[in-house]
Protein backbone atom coordinates (compact mmCIF):
# COMPACT_ATOMS: atom_id res chain seq x y z
CA UNK A 1 0.00 0.00 0.00
CA UNK A 2 1.12 3.56 -0.92
CA UNK A 3 2.06 5.27 1.97
CA UNK A 4 1.14 8.67 0.62
CA UNK A 5 -2.26 7.38 0.49
CA UNK A 6 -2.15 7.64 4.66
CA UNK A 7 -0.78 11.37 4.50
CA UNK A 8 -2.38 14.59 4.19
CA UNK A 9 -0.28 17.51 3.42
CA UNK A 10 0.16 21.11 3.19
CA UNK A 11 1.49 23.92 1.49
CA UNK A 12 3.51 27.06 2.19
CA UNK A 13 2.44 30.15 -0.22
CA UNK A 14 -0.69 30.41 -2.54
CA UNK A 15 0.80 28.63 -5.29
CA UNK A 16 1.06 24.86 -6.85
CA UNK A 17 5.04 24.30 -6.34
CA UNK A 18 6.92 21.86 -7.95
CA UNK A 19 7.19 19.82 -4.71
CA UNK A 20 3.38 20.03 -4.30
CA UNK A 21 3.01 18.61 -7.52
CA UNK A 22 5.64 15.95 -7.15
CA UNK A 23 3.73 15.00 -3.57
CA UNK A 24 0.48 14.17 -6.15
CA UNK A 25 1.84 13.21 -9.64
CA UNK A 26 5.23 11.04 -8.18
CA UNK A 27 3.91 10.36 -4.39
CA UNK A 28 0.27 9.89 -4.87
CA UNK A 29 -0.25 11.55 -1.60
CA UNK A 30 -3.81 11.28 0.01
CA UNK A 31 -4.60 14.99 -0.29
CA UNK A 32 -3.85 18.20 1.06
CA UNK A 33 -5.45 21.26 3.81
CA UNK A 34 -5.14 24.11 3.41
CA UNK A 35 -5.05 27.69 5.38
CA UNK A 36 -5.46 31.76 5.45
CA UNK A 37 -1.79 31.91 3.89
CA UNK A 38 -2.76 29.62 1.24
CA UNK A 39 -6.19 32.18 0.41
CA UNK A 40 -5.69 35.56 -1.21
CA UNK A 41 -9.48 35.98 -2.02
CA UNK A 42 -12.71 33.50 -2.72
CA UNK A 43 -11.89 33.59 -6.37
CA UNK A 44 -8.51 32.56 -6.05
CA UNK A 45 -9.46 30.09 -3.56
CA UNK A 46 -11.63 28.39 -6.04
CA UNK A 47 -8.90 28.50 -8.76
CA UNK A 48 -6.38 26.87 -6.55
CA UNK A 49 -8.80 23.83 -5.36
CA UNK A 50 -10.11 23.39 -8.66
CA UNK A 51 -6.09 23.02 -9.94
CA UNK A 52 -5.65 20.70 -7.09
CA UNK A 53 -8.64 18.52 -8.13
CA UNK A 54 -7.10 18.47 -12.22
CA UNK A 55 -3.99 17.49 -10.76
CA UNK A 56 -5.24 14.72 -8.94
CA UNK A 57 -7.37 13.74 -11.74
CA UNK A 58 -4.31 13.50 -13.96
CA UNK A 59 -2.40 11.24 -11.32
CA UNK A 60 -5.38 9.08 -11.52
CA UNK A 61 -7.45 9.28 -7.90
CA UNK A 62 -9.45 11.67 -6.10
CA UNK A 63 -7.36 13.80 -3.86
CA UNK A 64 -8.87 15.09 -0.54
CA UNK A 65 -8.86 19.00 0.31
CA UNK A 66 -9.44 19.16 3.81
CA UNK A 67 -10.35 22.59 5.64
CA UNK A 68 -10.25 24.06 9.54
CA UNK A 69 -14.09 25.68 8.78
CA UNK A 70 -15.80 25.49 12.45
CA UNK A 71 -16.55 29.25 13.00
CA UNK A 72 -15.52 31.73 14.99
CA UNK A 73 -12.07 31.99 15.40
CA UNK A 74 -11.00 29.07 13.58
CA UNK A 75 -12.12 29.90 9.99
CA UNK A 76 -10.30 30.04 6.75
CA UNK A 77 -12.69 30.69 3.84
CA UNK A 78 -12.60 34.72 3.35
CA UNK A 79 -15.29 36.99 2.86
CA UNK A 80 -17.75 36.93 0.99
CA UNK A 81 -18.23 33.33 2.85
CA UNK A 82 -19.91 33.77 5.88
CA UNK A 83 -18.16 35.26 8.94
CA UNK A 84 -19.59 33.16 11.44
CA UNK A 85 -19.63 33.35 15.44
CA UNK A 86 -17.97 30.12 17.70
CA UNK A 87 -19.86 27.12 18.38
CA UNK A 88 -20.43 28.89 21.82
CA UNK A 89 -23.49 30.81 19.98
CA UNK A 90 -25.56 28.23 18.81
CA UNK A 91 -28.01 27.14 21.58
CA UNK A 92 -30.91 24.76 19.47
CA UNK A 93 -30.51 21.92 17.34
CA UNK A 94 -32.45 23.38 14.85
CA UNK A 95 -29.83 26.33 14.68
CA UNK A 96 -26.95 23.63 14.86
CA UNK A 97 -28.14 21.39 12.03
CA UNK A 98 -28.68 24.91 10.02
CA UNK A 99 -25.11 25.86 10.90
CA UNK A 100 -23.90 22.57 9.64
CA UNK A 101 -25.69 22.97 6.12
CA UNK A 102 -23.86 26.21 5.74
CA UNK A 103 -20.54 25.52 6.79
CA UNK A 104 -20.57 22.53 4.58
CA UNK A 105 -22.42 24.24 1.81
CA UNK A 106 -19.58 26.58 1.48
CA UNK A 107 -16.65 24.25 1.66
CA UNK A 108 -17.96 22.26 -0.95
CA UNK A 109 -18.51 24.82 -2.88
CA UNK A 110 -14.58 26.48 -2.18
CA UNK A 111 -13.71 22.98 -3.84
CA UNK A 112 -13.32 21.31 -0.46
CA UNK A 113 -14.87 17.27 0.20
CA UNK A 114 -13.30 16.97 4.17
CA UNK A 115 -14.20 19.74 6.89
CA UNK A 116 -12.27 19.18 10.69
CA UNK A 117 -15.32 20.28 12.28
CA UNK A 118 -16.75 19.87 14.62
CA UNK A 119 -15.50 20.33 18.07
CA UNK A 120 -16.45 17.71 20.50
CA UNK A 121 -14.48 18.62 23.45
CA UNK A 122 -16.22 19.91 26.25
CA UNK A 123 -15.22 23.21 28.15
CA UNK A 124 -14.02 22.01 31.34
CA UNK A 125 -11.16 24.82 31.91
CA UNK A 126 -11.59 28.81 31.82
CA UNK A 127 -8.33 29.01 31.58
CA UNK A 128 -8.13 26.77 28.26
CA UNK A 129 -5.71 28.66 25.50
CA UNK A 130 -6.60 26.84 22.65
CA UNK A 131 -10.16 25.10 23.38
CA UNK A 132 -12.58 27.71 24.91
CA UNK A 133 -15.99 29.07 22.83
CA UNK A 134 -14.81 26.68 20.11
CA UNK A 135 -16.92 24.20 22.36
CA UNK A 136 -20.28 23.88 22.33
CA UNK A 137 -20.40 23.76 26.28
CA UNK A 138 -19.59 22.65 29.19
CA UNK A 139 -21.88 20.02 29.60
CA UNK A 140 -21.34 16.78 27.36
CA UNK A 141 -24.69 16.09 26.54
CA UNK A 142 -25.32 19.34 24.73
CA UNK A 143 -22.12 19.35 23.27
CA UNK A 144 -23.03 15.58 21.65
CA UNK A 145 -26.96 16.93 20.79
CA UNK A 146 -25.46 20.11 18.98
CA UNK A 147 -22.29 18.80 17.65
CA UNK A 148 -24.77 15.70 16.20
CA UNK A 149 -27.07 18.51 14.47
CA UNK A 150 -23.95 20.16 12.59
CA UNK A 151 -22.66 16.87 11.46
CA UNK A 152 -26.20 16.06 10.13
CA UNK A 153 -26.07 19.08 7.93
CA UNK A 154 -22.11 18.19 6.67
CA UNK A 155 -23.96 14.81 5.81
CA UNK A 156 -27.15 16.34 4.10
CA UNK A 157 -24.43 18.80 2.09
CA UNK A 158 -21.95 15.68 0.95
CA UNK A 159 -18.81 16.67 3.04
CA UNK A 160 -17.03 14.52 5.13
CA UNK A 161 -17.05 15.90 8.72
CA UNK A 162 -14.11 15.61 11.28
CA UNK A 163 -14.93 15.14 15.37
CA UNK A 164 -11.94 16.93 17.32
CA UNK A 165 -9.87 16.23 19.27
CA UNK A 166 -10.15 12.81 20.79
CA UNK A 167 -9.83 11.70 24.19
CA UNK A 168 -10.63 15.44 24.61
CA UNK A 169 -8.67 18.63 24.70
CA UNK A 170 -10.67 20.64 27.36
CA UNK A 171 -8.93 20.40 30.70
CA UNK A 172 -5.90 21.67 29.53
CA UNK A 173 -3.80 24.88 30.40
CA UNK A 174 -1.50 24.72 27.20
CA UNK A 175 -1.39 25.53 23.66
CA UNK A 176 -0.55 22.08 21.22
CA UNK A 177 0.55 24.25 18.83
CA UNK A 178 3.75 25.54 21.33
CA UNK A 179 3.83 23.01 23.39
CA UNK A 180 2.73 19.25 24.45
CA UNK A 181 -0.08 19.94 27.07
CA UNK A 182 -0.55 17.35 29.99
CA UNK A 183 -3.71 16.49 31.37
CA UNK A 184 -3.60 14.35 34.48
CA UNK A 185 -6.78 13.08 34.91
CA UNK A 186 -7.28 9.32 35.22
CA UNK A 187 -9.03 7.20 32.13
CA UNK A 188 -12.71 7.17 34.77
CA UNK A 189 -12.53 10.81 35.01
CA UNK A 190 -12.87 11.30 31.11
CA UNK A 191 -15.38 8.52 31.04
CA UNK A 192 -17.76 10.63 32.75
CA UNK A 193 -17.15 13.65 30.35
CA UNK A 194 -14.99 14.07 27.73
CA UNK A 195 -15.36 10.40 26.20
CA UNK A 196 -19.63 11.13 26.44
CA UNK A 197 -20.01 12.84 23.29
CA UNK A 198 -17.45 10.90 21.34
CA UNK A 199 -19.26 7.67 22.35
CA UNK A 200 -22.66 9.11 21.84
CA UNK A 201 -22.18 10.32 18.27
CA UNK A 202 -20.12 7.34 17.54
CA UNK A 203 -23.16 5.28 18.39
CA UNK A 204 -25.50 7.19 16.36
CA UNK A 205 -23.57 6.19 13.37
CA UNK A 206 -22.40 10.46 13.22
CA UNK A 207 -18.56 9.89 13.25
CA UNK A 208 -17.29 9.60 10.04
CA UNK A 209 -13.91 10.54 11.04
CA UNK A 210 -12.16 11.58 14.69
CA UNK A 211 -8.64 13.16 15.04
CA UNK A 212 -6.50 12.93 17.83
CA UNK A 213 -5.65 15.42 20.35
CA UNK A 214 -1.59 15.86 21.19
CA UNK A 215 -2.10 15.79 24.61
CA UNK A 216 -0.75 13.77 27.49
CA UNK A 217 -2.38 11.52 29.61
CA UNK A 218 0.23 10.14 32.10
CA UNK A 219 -2.91 8.54 34.06
CA UNK A 220 -3.81 6.52 30.72
CA UNK A 221 -0.65 6.12 28.93
CA UNK A 222 2.50 7.14 30.74
CA UNK A 223 4.60 7.17 27.68
CA UNK A 224 2.90 8.56 24.30
CA UNK A 225 0.60 11.59 23.99
CA UNK A 226 -2.93 10.36 23.01
CA UNK A 227 -1.62 10.76 18.89
CA UNK A 228 0.98 8.18 19.39
CA UNK A 229 -0.56 6.41 21.83
CA UNK A 230 -2.19 2.49 21.43
CA UNK A 231 -3.46 2.41 24.45
CA UNK A 232 -5.48 5.80 23.79
CA UNK A 233 -6.22 5.19 20.03
CA UNK A 234 -6.81 1.27 19.77
CA UNK A 235 -7.52 0.42 23.24
CA UNK A 236 -9.85 3.10 24.45
CA UNK A 237 -11.43 4.25 21.07
CA UNK A 238 -11.56 1.20 18.85
CA UNK A 239 -11.83 -1.65 21.60
CA UNK A 240 -13.55 0.59 24.34
CA UNK A 241 -15.90 2.62 22.53
CA UNK A 242 -16.07 0.33 19.27
CA UNK A 243 -15.25 3.33 16.80
CA UNK A 244 -14.20 1.60 13.33
CA UNK A 245 -13.75 4.44 10.96
CA UNK A 246 -10.76 7.07 10.10
CA UNK A 247 -8.60 8.18 12.49
CA UNK A 248 -6.38 11.76 11.81
CA UNK A 249 -3.68 12.57 13.65
CA UNK A 250 -3.93 16.87 14.27
CA UNK A 251 -0.54 18.14 12.67
CA UNK A 252 2.71 16.75 13.15
CA UNK A 253 4.16 20.51 12.46
CA UNK A 254 2.50 21.57 15.68
CA UNK A 255 5.26 21.88 18.59
CA UNK A 256 3.70 19.32 20.99
CA UNK A 257 4.48 16.84 18.27
CA UNK A 258 7.94 18.48 16.49
CA UNK A 259 9.83 19.54 19.39
CA UNK A 260 9.90 15.45 20.90
CA UNK A 261 9.84 13.50 18.18
CA UNK A 262 11.29 12.95 14.75
CA UNK A 263 8.60 12.82 12.58
CA UNK A 264 8.54 9.84 10.65
CA UNK A 265 9.16 7.53 13.81
CA UNK A 266 6.12 9.71 15.56
CA UNK A 267 4.00 8.38 12.09
CA UNK A 268 5.02 5.04 12.57
CA UNK A 269 3.68 5.01 15.86
CA UNK A 270 0.81 7.10 14.60
CA UNK A 271 0.00 3.84 12.66
CA UNK A 272 1.23 1.27 14.84
CA UNK A 273 -1.48 2.48 17.37
CA UNK A 274 -4.07 2.05 14.83
CA UNK A 275 -4.17 5.39 13.51
CA UNK A 276 -5.20 5.93 9.70
CA UNK A 277 -3.99 9.34 8.10
CA UNK A 278 -0.95 11.59 9.30
CA UNK A 279 -1.18 15.50 9.05
CA UNK A 280 2.00 17.30 7.87
CA UNK A 281 0.35 20.48 7.18
CA UNK A 282 2.85 22.89 5.81
CA UNK A 283 6.99 22.52 4.53
CA UNK A 284 6.05 20.00 1.41
CA UNK A 285 9.79 19.13 2.11
CA UNK A 286 9.73 18.19 4.95
CA UNK A 287 6.26 15.75 3.82
CA UNK A 288 8.23 13.98 1.18
CA UNK A 289 11.45 13.76 3.77
CA UNK A 290 8.57 11.20 5.85
CA UNK A 291 7.61 9.65 3.13
CA UNK A 292 11.06 8.35 1.92
CA UNK A 293 12.05 7.37 5.25
CA UNK A 294 8.54 5.39 5.80
CA UNK A 295 8.75 3.62 2.24
CA UNK A 296 11.89 2.05 4.00
CA UNK A 297 9.39 0.45 6.71
CA UNK A 298 7.78 -2.62 6.97
CA UNK A 299 4.73 -1.15 7.93
CA UNK A 300 1.32 -3.51 8.00
CA UNK A 301 -1.15 -0.82 6.67
CA UNK A 302 -4.04 -2.80 5.32
CA UNK A 303 -6.52 -2.36 7.79
CA UNK A 304 -5.98 1.60 7.41
CA UNK A 305 -6.34 1.47 3.67
CA UNK A 306 -9.50 -0.73 4.16
CA UNK A 307 -10.77 1.84 6.69
CA UNK A 308 -9.68 4.38 4.47
CA UNK A 309 -11.51 2.67 1.50
CA UNK A 310 -14.66 2.59 3.55
CA UNK A 311 -14.14 6.25 4.36
CA UNK A 312 -13.96 7.28 0.50
CA UNK A 313 -16.61 4.97 -0.34
CA UNK A 314 -19.01 6.68 2.22
CA UNK A 315 -18.43 10.10 2.56
CA UNK A 316 -16.13 11.20 -0.31
CA UNK A 317 -17.88 9.45 -3.87
CA UNK A 318 -19.04 11.41 -6.60
CA UNK A 319 -19.29 14.75 -4.16
CA UNK A 320 -16.39 16.58 -5.30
Amino acid sequence: MNISQHILAGISGKDITKDVRDLILKYKILGFILYERNIDSADALHALTKEFHSLGKQAGYDLILAVDQEGGRVARLPEPYTQLSPMRSVNEAEEAFKLGKLLASEVKAAGFNLNFAPIVDVDINPNNPIIGDRSFSSNPQTVSILAGEVIHGHLDEGVAPCLKHFPGHGATDKDSHLELPVDDRELSELQKIDLIPFENLISNKLAPSIMTAHVMYPKIDPDYPATLSSTIINDVLRKDLGYQGLVFSDDFLMKAIRDNYDLAEAAKLFFQASGDVVLICDEPKVTIDVIQKLETEAIDLSEQARRLSVFRKNYLASRV
